[in-house]
């Protein structure tokens, strides 16, 4: 089962981020497959927490693999979208998403996986 986290760099509640990916690592059991999230490199909110999650569940010795995405900051301010619809064209069971503050990142996010039928859940 594939995952992706999406989510705002000032997202401050990493034990929201730690409770959704522990659900889909069950969910991805129950399913008797592995979870594999793909989520973006930003070294703060949501995704510095579901690297740290992803670690953790590694180090106890879970099934979990994950993906990071970099965005090419190079190319300017669109690097970020581009990245987002990268993470969502390589397809996922779910998106979660931790929105805070109107995070256009994380929007940008929502609207790529709903336009492709991926489920989103949206935590604010």
């Amino acid at each position: 089962m594939r995952g992706i986290v999406t989510g705002s760099r000032n997202w401050d509640k990493p034990g929201t981020v730690w409770l959704a990916l522990q659900a889909a690592y069950w969910e991805a059991r129950r399913l008797r497959e592995r979870l594999d999230v793909a989520r973006g490199d930003c070294p703060a909110g949501a995704d510095a927490h579901a690297g740290l999650w992803v670690a953790a569940a590694q180090r106890a010795g879970l099934d979990v693999a994950e993906r990071v995405y970099r965005a090419d900051w190079s190319i300017g301010p669109a690097g970020g979208p581009i990245r987002n619809e990268a993470m969502v064209k390589d397809g996922a069971s779910k998106v979660l998403a931790f929105h805070k503050d109107n995070s256009r990142g994380t929007a940008s996010t929502i609207r790529f996986a709903s336009r492709a039928g991926i489920h989103v859940d949206i935590y604010t």
